[in-house]
C-alpha cells in the first residue's frame, strides 16, 4: 500500500509508517485473519476499533473495508452487529451491540462510504439488513424531544446515567443521511425515506436550539433534567459534519481551544478531569474508579481521535493552515517525540497531568485506529472531502497547505491522484485529462 506523499518528510514519514501500523496490526481469531487493537496488549477483535480505522482507508485500501465489514456481519446474531469477538475461558465469545451503542452508527457510515467509493452494490445488499436492524435499534434511544439519549457520557462504554447527548445525536443525524443515499442507491426501504429526512432534520434543529450552550459557546449534554459541566471531545463531530452553522463551529473550536487543547500533548478527551470523586462517580454510577485519575485514561487524558476530530473541524472551517501546525505538532512521529517523554508511536491516549513527572507518557504504542485516523486527517488537508451523497474536493475550498501532493484514491477502479498549488479555493479539477466543472468527483462511468 502506498502512503500519501506531500513533500513535507514529518508528514510522510508518519504516513508510511501509519500504512505499515494498519498492514501489522492483526491476529488469527477462529481462522480469520482480523485487525487487532494493540497486539501486544489485548487481541480482541473491537468493532468500534475496526471501524474508526476503515472510515479513513476507504480511501485508499477498499479490499480491507470490504474484508472487515463481511468479518462484522459473520458474528452478528439475530441481526445484531458485534460489539467485540474475543476467546475467554471455554470458548469463543460474543458481545453483541445493545440499542445504544454507538457501533450501529458508525457501521452505517463505513458501509456508506464503501458504497461512495466502490459502487460494490452485491456486498452492501448482503449488508444492508444489518444496516436496517442498527438504524431501528438506535433510534430506539430518540427521545420526543428529537434527541438522542445514552447512559455514557460520551464516546465511553461505561456510566449509567442517561440523558441527551451531542455526540450521539451527531452521529445519528449523519447516519439518517447516510441511510437517505443508502436505500436512495440500492432502491430499497424508499417509503420510510421521507420520515427519516424529517427526523434527521429536526434532530439537527434540536442540537443547535437545546444543546448548543451560548454561554459555553460548546455543545453541552444533559443528564436527566440537569446540564453537565463537563466538556467532552464528541461534540466536536458538529464540527466536522456540519451540523452546526460556521460561527457557531468557529466558537466551538475556539472555546476546545481555550478548554480541552494541550498545546504539546493534543485534545483532553473531557474537562474537568473530576470522574475521580466519590460524588461525580456515584452520580454517573460508576461502580469503581474506571474512568481513572485526573488526565489519566478516560478523566482528561489525551486521544487519537479528539486530535483528528479537532484537526478535521479546523480544515471543515476553512482553516487548514492552523490544522496543519497542530497536526504535524501532535499527530506526526516527530512532533510526538519532541513532546514531553514523547516517543515515536501511535498510541490509545497519554497522561495529560502537566504538574506530574509523567506528564505526556503514552499508553499502549502502536495503536490501530490511531494510524488509522493519521491517515484520514492527511486525506482531509489533501483536500479530499465525503458528505453523505457524495467525495470531492468539498464546496471548492482546498486545503491548500502542501505545494504538491500524491495519494491513492479508491473510487471505483483504484485511481492515482495528484495536488498542486497552495491556496484558499480550487481553482480546476481534471479527470482522464478532462475539466470537470465540480469539485464533485464524476461518477465512474462518467470518466473512465
Amino acid at each position: 500500500l502506498l502512503a500519501p506523499r506531500t513533500g513535507d518528510t514529518s508528514v510522510d514519514r508518519t504516513a508510511e509508517w501509519a500504512c505499515a501500523l494498519l498492514a501489522a496490526n492483526a491476529h488469527s481469531l477462529e481462522g480469520r485473519v482480523v485487525p487487532m487493537p494493540c497486539p501486544a496488549e489485548y487481541n480482541f477483535f473491537f468493532t468500534h476499533d475496526v471501524l474508526l480505522t476503515d472510515l479513513s482507508a476507504v480511501w485508499f485500501d477498499a479490499a480491507r473495508v470490504k474484508r472487515d465489514l463481511r468479518t462484522v456481519a459473520a458474528w452478528a446474531e439475530k441481526g445484531i452487529i458485534p460489539h467485540a469477538r474475543y476467546w475467554r475461558d471455554d470458548g469463543f465469545k460474543t458481545e453483541l451491540c445493545t440499542p445504544d451503542n454507538w457501533n450501529h452508527l458508525w457501521f452505517i457510515e463505513t458501509v456508506t462510504r464503501y458504497l461512495h467509493h466502490t459502487g460494490d452494490t452485491a456486498t452492501v445488499a448482503r449488508l444492508f439488513p444489518l444496516v436496517a436492524t442498527s438504524l431501528e435499534q438506535v433510534l430506539t434511544q430518540c427521545h420526543s424531544d428529537s434527541l438522542m439519549y445514552a447512559f455514557r457520557p460520551d464516546w465511553w462504554d461505561i456510566g449509567r446515567r442517561e440523558g441527551p447527548r451531542s455526540y450521539i445525536t451527531i452521529l445519528a443525524i449523519r447516519a439518517l443521511r447516510d441511510y437517505l443515499f443508502l436505500c436512495s442507491f440500492m432502491h430499497r426501504d424508499l417509503s420510510r425515506l421521507p420520515d427519516y429526512e424529517l427526523l434527521s432534520d429536526g434532530m439537527e434543529r434540536a442540537l443547535n436550539s437545546r444543546l448548543w450552550d451560548a454561554g459555553a459557546g460548546y455543545l453541552m449534554n444533559a443528564n436527566g433534567e440537569d446540564r453537565d459541566a463537563h466538556f467532552y471531545m464528541g461534540s466536536l463531530m458538529g464540527a466536522v459534519y456540519g451540523e452546526i452553522p460556521p460561527d457557531r463551529a468557529s466558537e466551538l473550536l475556539a472555546t476546545a481551544r481555550r478548554v480541552l487543547v494541550d498545546g504539546r500533548l493534543g485534545v483532553r478527551n473531557v474537562m474537568p478531569p473530576d470522574f475521580n470523586r466519590d460524588s461525580v462517580r456515584a452520580y454517573f454510577r460508576f461502580p469503581t474508579n474506571e474512568a481513572g485519575d485526573p488526565y489519566f485514561y478516560a478523566n482528561g487524558g489525551v486521544w487519537p481521535h479528539a486530535n483528528a476530530w479537532y484537526a478535521q473541524g479546523l480544515v471543515a472551517a476553512g482553516r487548514a493552515a492552523e490544522a496543519l501546525r497542530f497536526f504535524k505538532t501532535v499527530m506526526t512521529l516527530e512532533g510526538v517525540s519532541a513532546s514531553p517523554r514523547g516517543q515515536p508511536a501511535f498510541y490509545e491516549y497519554r497522561y495529560a497531568d502537566t504538574s506530574s513527572g509523567a506528564y505526556g507518557a503514552i499508553d499502549k504504542p502502536s495503536f490501530l485506529w490511531a494510524g488509522g485516523m493519521y491517515l484520514g486527517t492527511l486525506y482531509a488537508l489533501m483536500g479530499f472531502r465525503e458528505t453523505e451523497w457524495n467525495i470531492g474536493n468539498g464546496d471548492g475550498r482546498a486545503a491548500g497547505v502542501f505545494e504538491s501532493a500524491a495519494a491513492r484514491l479508491e473510487f471505483g477502479p483504484a485511481k492515482s491522484v495528484s495536488l498542486s498549488g497552495t491556496g484558499q479555493y480550487s481553482v480546476g479539477l481534471s479527470a482522464a485529462g478532462l475539466r470537470v466543472p465540480s469539485g464533485v468527483f464524476p461518477d465512474r462511468k462518467s470518466v473512465v
